[in-house]
């Protein structure tokens, strides 16, 4: 039987894909519901022979670019996303940065915006959901939507009906192929 004075020990292993020998532990106890212990982890980096230096691979994706792949952590993706409100990618970019304490006092290559395109896509971003959410006729953008539809290609089409009377509002949503595989069954 289960009592409040059970704990569990949990632990999680992963494997550097840049170097296999290194591997990574991380250990935490849990209660019977779950609950991490004091919000605690041990992370426990071992190397399976020697200790050495050894190279980051690229990121998976990356076509051309050799150099690694790090994400940018959350706290400068916001800091960075305040900036960009009232300044240019580039203005926003050097802001964060200085913000932060500058490249000499940054603890990781996350801690820092990536370079300035990437303010740039991120104000790209927020621009294309601005302009949505400025719209506050659902109804209206839903009938321009359905007729932008209408007169583009015919197997595309999403929105097949619109019914506002009576109430409630009543939509048939669906993709041709979705229609089809209806019928099949």
């Amino acid at each position: 039987m289960m009592g409040t004075n059970h704990y569990f020990l949990t632990r999680k292993y992963h494997k550097c894909a840049s170097s296999p020998d290194l591997k990574r532990t991380i250990s935490y106890c849990t209660t019977p519901g779950g609950d991490i212990v004091g919000n605690i982890a041990l992370i426990q980096y071992n190397f399976a022979k020697q200790e050495h230096a050894f190279a980051v691979k690229p990121h998976g994706n990356a076509k051309k670019n050799k150099v690694p792949y790090t994400r940018t952590q959350d706290s400068t993706k916001t800091l960075l996303q305040s900036n960009l409100a009232n300044a240019t990618p580039k203005e926003a970019c050097q802001k964060t940065t200085r913000d932060l304490g500058g490249t000499l006092n940054a603890r990781s290559a996350g801690c820092m915006p990536r370079n300035r395109k990437q303010a740039y896509n991120m104000k790209q971003m927020n621009a294309g959901v601005s302009q949505e959410s400025q719209s506050k006729d659902v109804l209206g953008s839903l009938l321009t939507m359905a007729n932008d539809e209408k007169w583009s290609d015919s197997q595309h089409t999403f929105i097949r009906s619109i019914q506002t009377h009576p109430n409630p509002l009543f939509l048939v949503l669906g993709t041709t192929t979705q229609f089809q595989n209806l019928k099949a069954y």
